[in-house]
């Protein structure tokens, strides 16, 4: 699992490791943070092999980039920490499978620095 820390207002990016989309189904689902372990994930978004894509949750602030698959939340809430887990399927075979846990940062950035963190290395695991 991945740790990116964020701060309210910023925005996020989760990058899937992939710089073009080929697969059939990517989907991002997410759970927030104290949720029950159970079942709690929600689908927040889907791409497939014909660039169709849905986001929904995040109040719109949610989307989706249909070349590489990356997830980016605008406008850093409270209520969007937690885990978000991304799967790629290509033939029916799960092709690469990403953990990220997205919690408030702790510290104030550097004024200096972009306020968009871009996560770059949440890769649980992948197969060929």
């Amino acid at each position: 699992m991945k740790t990116v820390s964020v701060t309210v207002g910023e925005s996020v990016t989760l990058n899937t490791g992939i710089t073009k989309q080929r697969c059939d189904v990517l989907q991002w689902r997410f759970a927030k943070s104290g949720t029950d372990l159970t079942n709690p994930f929600e689908v927040i978004a889907r791409l497939n092999e014909l660039n169709n894509s849905d986001c929904h949750g995040h109040d719109g602030r949610v989307h989706l980039d249909h070349k590489t698959g990356y997830l980016i939340i605008n406008d850093i809430r409270p209520t969007d920490f937690g885990v978000y887990k991304v799967n790629i399927t290509r033939n029916g075979r799960n092709m690469t499978s990403k953990i990220f846990l997205v919690q408030e940062s702790s510290e104030r950035e550097d004024a200096s620095e972009e306020t968009n963190s871009l996560l770059k290395n949440g890769q649980i695991s992948q197969s060929l």
